[in-house]
């Protein structure tokens, strides 16, 4: 029996993305966990105390490129602001593939847990 492409799979979001972004939100992120985010697969950041207006511009980038790469992170940006940590993965093939993370997510919430303790 094949399998059938899931009904989504057309949809902007789903094409841009290949699944539901994923951010983290933590009151203690430094900017030089970057590259750890980027391992965990990790797609974003938004820093504690949430400002919703800045978090609903930045999900805006879920689905409009120009939002997105205005979000993107640049060494000096403000990194309390947060943002995307990557370009549209269909659009930069540098980015790593965001569906094979190279480190559990698990362990990396649990490092964090471990270092606000």
């Amino acid at each position: 029996m094949a399998s059938r492409p899931h009904k989504k799979s057309g949809t902007l979001k789903y094409q841009v993305n290949g699944r539901i972004p994923i951010f983290a939100v933590s009151a203690s992120l430094a900017e030089s966990q970057r590259e750890e985010l980027l391992d965990y697969g990790i797609d974003g950041w938004i820093l504690k105390p949430i400002d919703f207006h800045r978090l609903h511009t930045v999900l805006k980038g879920v689905i409009d490129p120009v939002q997105r790469r205005h979000d993107v992170y640049r060494p000096g940006c403000d990194w309390e602001v947060g943002g995307w940590l990557r370009e549209w993965n269909n659009l930069d093939g540098a980015a790593r593939s965001p569906s094979q993370p190279s480190v559990p997510v698990a362990a990396f919430l649990r490092s964090i847990v471990e270092a606000s303790a």
